[in-house]
């Protein structure tokens, strides 16, 4: 199954729980930075404190334009990969790029998405980074990453109730 390029995506940012709002701007300003000085980048739109189904001063996104397909040598997902690895060099931060959903308002889509519930924490980070593991050893798959709470330094609770778990994967699997 092909990767569909469409010259739009998100960049999800988040840092840890009790991030003040001025510390993840300087931080979604250094991974702006980061995304523009990629050639086929055209155009960002930013957020931060408040994305996508989330009201939090700790998480930005930025919408990423691209260049035509047609007017690049590279696809998306080398624009994608490329992003993925620079920004990964900023301390405690953690990125999330994903496709535009079909159907915006919904959410990240991300090819791949499993969700583990469990009332106990310790079982759930347990079984989710098991299940993550199994996963992230089939090829063709990269990106992944948990989606488990959080904890907020010195904090022995997750930073927000959540009976589920789980991670996302930026690939998809090579069918056939």
């Amino acid at each position: 199954m092909s990767h569909e390029d469409r010259g739009e995506f998100h960049v999800q940012l988040e840092m840890p729980a009790g991030t003040s709002i001025d510390e993840m701007d300087r931080v979604t300003s250094r991974a702006e930075k980061i995304v523009r000085e990629n050639p086929e980048v055209r155009t960002l739109f930013v957020t931060v404190g408040k994305v996508p189904n989330s009201e939090e001063a700790n998480k930005a996104d930025i919408r990423v334009y691209t260049t035509n397909k047609r007017e690049r040598r590279v696809t998306q997902t080398q624009i994608q990969d490329d992003l993925r690895k620079r920004l990964a060099r900023i301390p405690a931060l953690s990125t999330t790029i994903a496709d535009i959903g079909m159907i915006e308002g919904f959410g990240t889509e991300q090819p791949i998405m499993l969700f583990v519930r469990s009332e106990d924490y310790a079982q759930l980070q347990t079984t989710a980074r098991a299940v993550l593991d199994m996963v992230k050893s089939v090829r063709g798959v990269d990106g992944c990453r948990p989606l488990l709470p959080r904890r907020a330094a010195g904090d022995g609770a997750p930073r927000r109730p959540r009976p589920r778990g789980g991670f996302r994967a930026s690939r998809r699997l090579p069918w056939g």
